[in-house]
């Protein structure tokens, strides 16, 4: 089937496309690190910060608390 086929070749090429969008992530995350760049940008949730092992040192609740982010509202999902 024709469409099938077209179907097949259009998902491998957006995966193809995914894969290298991660590269790139990954590779501007690496150089970030590598000049010390440390941001705190957890995508907006209340629960995020439940899981996460570094909760001593990090300053998300501050910077939330300053920019007034309220737990609460959760909806746009956007980063802080």
């Amino acid at each position: 089937d024709k469409t099938l086929e077209r179907d097949l070749i259009s998902d491998a090429a957006k995966w193809s496309e995914k894969r290298a969008s991660w590269a790139t992530l990954v590779d501007e995350l690496g150089a970030e690190f590598v000049a010390g760049e440390s941001r705190v940008a957890p995508i907006k949730s209340t629960t995020v910060c439940e899981y996460c092992r570094l909760q001593s040192v990090c300053r998300i609740t501050a910077l939330r608390a300053d920019d007034g982010f309220d737990a609460e509202d959760d909806s746009d999902g956007a980063e802080v």
